[in-house]
């Protein structure tokens, strides 16, 4: 896990079940980082994930696969 100096979690990394490779199943390294914040409702939130396999800290060996923007977000 990345924390920031104020607190904020910039980016996490695991290990997670798949086959970014190919047909066999493994566990491969995972990972998601975050990148800016809103508050909705009064909770911040990253603003916007982007997700990939083989993730070292900085950058993916093949190119993330995910990125993913939060607009709105309503609380029950």
């Amino acid at each position: 896990m990345i924390v920031d100096n104020v607190g904020r979690v910039e980016a996490v990394a695991l290990p997670r079940w798949g086959n970014p490779d190919g047909p066999t199943y493994a566990e491969h390294r995972f990972g998601v980082r975050f990148d800016g914040e809103q508050r909705f409702a009064g909770v911040t939130v990253a603003r916007t994930m982007t997700a990939g396999w083989d993730w070292d800290g900085n950058d993916w060996a093949n190119g993330p696969f995910l990125t993913a923007t939060i607009i709105d977000m309503r609380f029950s």
